[in-house]
C-alpha cells in the first residue's frame, strides 16, 4: 500500500510536469537512496527481544531534511498511537546526526517523558522535473525508528498508574459529596460530585476503583445521577413570608414570585429545601392619578441558605400598581412586587451556586 502510494505521487507529478512543460523540452528523473527499497518501508520488521520497530513516512516534501523531519515525527506519532497516549514531540537532530544520534522526547499528558526512541535506517526517492527555466524536486521519504520494549513497559506502568491515581481522587471528591450531602450543604455537594464527573471524563479507558464501586464507569454514572438530583435539590426554596392583608393579598403576591422563581427554574417547596425566604410585604395607596388607585407594594425579603443559616441575600421591594377599582390597584401592586422579588431571589440563587 505504501508503494503504491510512492508510484501513485510518481504518475501524478509526471501529468503536472507534462501540463507545465507542454510546448518545452523537458526531463523527468528520479533518484533512490539504495538501489533496492528495504523491505520495512512496506511494513516493520517484527520485534526483537528488546526493541519495537515503527516506520514514519512523508511523501511529496519539497527539501530531503522536511522530509526526513517530518517522517520522523509521522514515526513518533505511532509510537504514541501505540502506548495510548496524547503526545507532543521535540526533536533536537541535524542531518549528519540523523542516522546514529536521534534525540527524541514524548510529552504525554502528566508532563512524564518517554525516551529512547532512535532512526536505524531510512530510504528517500526523489522525482525530478528540469526544464530550460527551472526545476521541481519531490521527496518520499521512509524511516525506520526502534522503541525499546523496556520502556514500553514502563509507559504503561506509568500511565497506569496515573489512571489509578485519578480514579483515587475521583472517589475521595465522591465521598465529599456524601459527607456534604449529609449535612444538607446541597450546593458544595453537588460541586462536588461534578469535580468527579471532571475527573473521569480525563480517562480514556475505564480503571478498577475502590469504595463499593467496580470500576470508574459505575463511578462516573453515581456521581451523574446525584448531581443532577443535588442540582434540583439545591435550588429547592421554602417559602415562608408573611403579606398583610387579606389572603387573596397573599395568593396575588406568591402569584407574581412563584411565576419568576419556577421561570428562573427554581423549584418551591418545603421538602427538604436548600433556601429558605423569609421577610414581610405591604401595602399601601397612593392616591388617584388619571382617575385610576395608585397602590404600593413594600417591604423586604432575605433568602437565607438553610444548611448554614447564612444570609445570601437581601431583596428590597418597592412596586406599584394601577386600577380604576381600589382593590385591583393593591393586588396589581402585589402581582409586580411578587414579579421582581422572585427575578432576584432566582438570581441570587444561581450566583451563590457559582461562588468557589
Amino acid at each position: 500500500m505504501i508503494k503504491s502510494a510512492a508510484v501513485n505521487w510518481a504518475i501524478l507529478l509526471s501529468i503536472v510536469f507534462a501540463t507545465i512543460g507542454c510546448g518545452s523540452e523537458s526531463q523527468f528523473r528520479k533518484e533512490t537512496s539504495a538501489p533496492v527499497p528495504p523491505s520495512w518501508i512496506a511494513a516493520p520488521p517484527a520485534d526483537s527481544k528488546d526493541l519495537r520497530y515503527f516506520v514514519g513516512i512523508r511523501t511529496g516534501a519539497s527539501t530531503l531534511e522536511e522530509g526526513k523531519d517530518s517522517a520522523v515525527k509521522d514515526a513518533s506519532g505511532r509510537i504514541a498511537g501505540f502506548l495510548k497516549s496524547r503526545v507532543s514531540s521535540q526533536f533536537d537532530e541535524t542531518t549528519t546526526q540523523l542516522e546514529q544520534n536521534l534525540k527524541q522526547q514524548i510529552s504525554a499528558r502528566s508532563k512524564a517523558e518517554v525516551s529512547g526512541a532512535r532512526v536505524v535506517d531510512w530510504y528517500y526517492e526523489k522525482a525530478s522535473r528540469v526544464d530550460r527555466a527551472f526545476s521541481v524536486d519531490r521527496y518520499d521519504v521512509y524511516v525506520l525508528v526502534s522503541y525499546p520494549k523496556v520502556e514500553v513497559g514502563r509507559e504503561m506502568e506509568r500511565q497506569a498508574g496515573e489512571k489509578r491515581a485519578i480514579a483515587g481522587k475521583a472517589l475521595g471528591w465522591y465521598r465529599k459529596g456524601m459527607r456534604e450531602e449529609e449535612t444538607r450543604r446541597y450546593t458544595e455537594a453537588r460541586e462536588s460530585y461534578l469535580q468527579v464527573i471532571s475527573e473521569l471524563n480525563a480517562l480514556d479507558e475505564v480503571t478498577p476503583v475502590e469504595g463499593g464501586f467496580v470500576d470508574t464507569a459505575g463511578l462516573l454514572r453515581a456521581a451523574k445521577e446525584k448531581a443532577a438530583d443535588l442540582t434540583r435539590r439545591s435550588r429547592r426554596l421554602a417559602v415562608r413570608y408573611n403579606v398583610r392583608g387579606s389572603e387573596e393579598s397573599y395568593r396575588q403576591f406568591t402569584a407574581g414570585f412563584s411565576g419568576a422563581v419556577v421561570s428562573g427554574k427554581i423549584e418551591i417547596g418545603d421538602d427538604d429545601p436548600a433556601y429558605e425566604v423569609t421577610g414581610e410585604v405591604s401595602i399601601s395607596e397612593g392616591g388617584i392619578v388619571m382617575g385610576n388607585y395608585v397602590a404600593y407594594a413594600s417591604g423586604s425579603l432575605e433568602l437565607r441558605r438553610i444548611a448554614d443559616g447564612r444570609i445570601v441575600s437581601v431583596v428590597p421591594l418597592q412596586a406599584k400598581g394601577f386600577h380604576r377599582q381600589r382593590g385591583m390597584a393593591a393586588l396589581n401592586a402585589l402581582k409586580e412586587g411578587g414579579d421582581k422579588a422572585g427575578e432576584s431571589v432566582a438570581k441570587a440563587i444561581f450566583a451563590n451556586e457559582s461562588k468557589p
